[in-house]
């Protein structure tokens, strides 16, 4: 199997993760109350920035299974797990401490 094969595999794999990613924002609905624009705004901003980050940590998972699969097939799975986790909420707390608040 040649890398093209396995990038496209992966490609139709993560489909699913948007469509449930965009189902989220959706289910949480408009605001309810008069001046919720800018409450939905940072809302949204905030699932945005969750998915960008959490996306970083798949990245992450795919890279160590990538790398580890042909030899430690199972431990892989496990190892890609803890990654995601590590990176996803570090890349979080990070972005906690570094952000710019706008009033």
């Amino acid at each position: 199997m040649d890398r093209s094969t396995s990038l496209a595999g992966a490609a139709v794999n993560l489909l699913p993760f948007w469509r449930v990613a965009g189902s989220l924002v959706r289910a949480r609905g408009p605001a309810r109350i008069a001046g919720g624009q800018r409450r939905g705004t940072d809302a949204a901003a905030l699932d945005a920035a969750g998915a960008s980050l959490g996306s970083i940590g798949l990245a992450a998972f795919g890279l160590s299974v990538w790398l580890l699969a042909p030899s430690l097939l199972m431990i892989s799975l496990a190892l890609g797990s803890v990654a995601w986790l590590l990176v996803s909420v570090s890349l979080w707390r990070l972005r906690r401490e570094l952000r710019i608040v706008r009033r």
